[in-house]
């Protein structure tokens, strides 16, 4: 984006400093950078190795990064506070994340009993079922 001219705003360096070029970019920018490598419509030959010349790999990779950023945010990684880094066992939800919210997904619940099966159903004549 930058080194082809294509970037509408200017990156902030200090903004993220440990983040790179990519996290330097405006918002906006970073969403045209992805969205060009989803459409290949960048120069492959000026990509770093293995994705040079690669456009099976870059389209690979630009779908990962689109769903694991989507998995992650609707988890409950927000939700464990204190706990994130702590082994699965130890993580406790110290509030409720907030992607479940916005999904209107209820949480977790452990008082439901777990499928035993379907009621059957057994056709006693042509085109009628009753339930038993």
């Amino acid at each position: 984006m930058i080194a082809t001219g294509r970037a509408k705003y200017p990156h902030h360096e200090l903004k993220f400093p440990g983040g790179g070029t990519f996290a330097a970019l405006a918002r906006s920018d970073r969403f045209r950078a992805i969205t060009l490598l989803e459409l290949l419509d960048i120069d492959l030959g000026c990509l770093p190795q293995p994705f040079q010349n690669n456009a099976g790999l870059v389209l690979n990779i630009t779908n990962a990064i689109n769903r694991l950023v989507m998995f992650g945010y609707y988890s409950e990684w927000s939700g464990y506070g204190t706990t994130r880094l702590a082994p699965p066992t130890r993580r406790r939800l110290e509030e409720f994340p907030v992607g479940w919210t916005q999904s209107a997904y209820p949480g977790p619940s452990y008082g439901y009993r777990e499928l035993r099966g379907f009621l059957l159903t057994i056709p006693r004549e042509k085109g009628e079922f009753d339930e038993t």
